[in-house]
């Protein structure tokens, strides 16, 4: 029979092991969905390849990620109010642009999200299509979420933990926050996510113009510059 320590330490062990497990299941799951809405795309009639896939995103491009943003916070953030709770989709494609201008593969998916089990925003794929077949119907109004996905469980976030401050009964620190992790560590704060469709082509439809737009303009407009010496 094991001593108390050893049976405590045998018991923390299985404890870890189980909470391993479950978030691998966790992140399986995400990445599951994930492949669905950007297969999805096709369905919805969308015609630009994914920047992203559900490959695993290194931790360095996560890291470097993160710079780029703190780097363009000024001009992400420019022109909006100090409550960015409902600019989900502004500040998603704006992130877009800045990320894939730097050269760090991003694109921005749409779909659920989850307080503590609770669906804050919901909708379904059937809602999504709709909505882009009649953009802008207030007759059905959707409650959809946008984020920008690096690939991977890599999730990028810039208003969901305020608006959820704002909201719910969230943490006093979600204020001005914003998530920048993998699905794991995002669900241990009590958050989830799920996937419905991938690609700022979508937004371009519902609530144009589309992002890929302005991207494209600065990738040509730092073209220039280069090609004059500049940069």
């Amino acid at each position: 029979m094991l001593g108390w320590a050893a049976q405590q330490k045998t018991n923390n062990l299985d404890c870890q092991k189980n909470s391993d497990v479950k978030m691998k299941e966790i992140t399986k799951k995400y990445l599951d969905q994930l492949d669905l809405a950007i297969s999805r795309g096709a369905e919805f009639g969308l015609n630009r390849k994914s920047f992203i896939g559900s490959g695993r995103v290194s931790d360095g491009v996560m890291k470097k990620a993160i710079e780029v943003l703190e780097s363009d916070r000024q001009k992400i953030m420019h022109g909006l109010p100090d409550d960015i709770s409902t600019y989900c989709v502004t500040l998603s494609a704006r992130a877009f642009i800045s990320l894939n201008l730097f050269g760090i593969p991003a694109d921005m998916v749409i779909g659920a999200a989850y307080w503590q089990g609770q669906c804050v925003f919901p909708c379904a794929a059937e809602d999504l299509k709709l909505e882009m077949l009649n953009p802008g119907d207030e007759s059905s109004p959707i409650r959809m979420h946008a984020w920008v996905s690096l690939g991977g469980d890599a999730i990028i976030d810039l208003t969901l933990p305020h608006f959820l401050a704002i909201n719910y009964d969230a943490p006093k620190g979600f204020f001005g926050g914003i998530i920048a992790n993998r699905v794991k560590e995002i669900k241990l704060a009590g958050i989830e996510y799920e996937p419905i469709v991938v690609g700022s082509e979508y937004i371009g439809k519902v609530n144009p113009p589309d992002p890929i737009l302005e991207l494209t303009e600065r990738r040509a407009r730092r073209q220039r510059l280069v090609d004059f010496g500049f940069i």
